[in-house]
């Protein structure tokens, strides 16, 4: 945390060391640097025992413990 309060940037990201970065999200960092307001970004394994989302049965969406559908926002 130290170390974060000393940089000259205005993004910060903490990151477990066990998480396996892509490449799309220095992009969408990039996109959400750009935007003209506050913004946080949170993201969770979905291998997390009390994450409320599941995919479904296709593995393409996710849904909420009750079956409604998330939707998506890109950025």
């Amino acid at each position: 945390i130290v170390g974060l309060q000393a940089c000259t940037s205005d993004i910060s990201v903490l990151i477990d060391l066990e998480t396996i970065v892509l490449p799309e999200v220095i992009s969408i960092l990039n996109q959400a640097y750009k935007l003209d307001h506050d913004w946080l970004l949170v993201s969770s394994s979905r291998y997390v025992s009390d994450f409320p989302f599941h995919l479904d049965a296709d593995g393409k969406h996710w849904q909420a413990d009750d079956g409604a559908m998330i939707r998506n926002i890109e950025v």
